[in-house]
């Protein structure tokens, strides 16, 4: 299944839930590389090995609302959750309505779910991995139709 690594803390941010809004914390994930938009639909979250420790202290620091687990206690080096891609959005920070754009380049993500741990090598861009818990193409197709509502 398609994959994008992502540094913790924003991986678990955009599998999470906001139980105020039903959506994840985080629905956009900022990148500087050149995205094919034909690139859409349900996508893995791999959380990379490395953590972004300034941008864990600045979400804490900015919304403290946010449960943050501490920094041992992310899950790294692994797949941890799936999204629907829907799309990109260009432009600057502080021109788009969320907190967590930064551009030039953000890719637009909903409906994402927390996944059991599954312990592999990120890579660069999209990747594919092969899940091995049970996540059935049905299952996929439902989560689909799901987040297309």
């Amino acid at each position: 299944m398609r994959t994008l690594s992502v540094m913790q803390p924003w991986a678990m941010l955009l599998t999470t839930v906001n139980p105020a809004t039903g959506q994840p914390w985080k629905t956009v994930e900022n990148r500087d590389w050149r995205y094919d938009p034909k690139i859409r639909g349900p996508i893995l979250i791999h959380a990379g090995k490395k953590i972004d420790r300034d941008g864990y202290n600045w979400v804490r620091e900015t919304f403290p609302d946010i449960p943050l687990p501490g920094l041992k206690e992310l899950e790294t080096g692994g797949i941890v959750g799936i999204v629907n891609l829907t799309g990109c959005m260009r432009g600057c920070a502080g021109r788009v309505a969320d907190p967590f754009f930064f551009g030039p380049l953000g890719l637009v993500m909903k409906n994402g779910k927390p996944l059991k741990f599954f312990e592999c090598k990120g890579q660069l861009g999209f990747f594919d991995v092969v899940y091995p818990h049970p996540l059935s193409m049905e299952t996929v197709k439902r989560w689909e139709d799901w987040s297309k509502s």
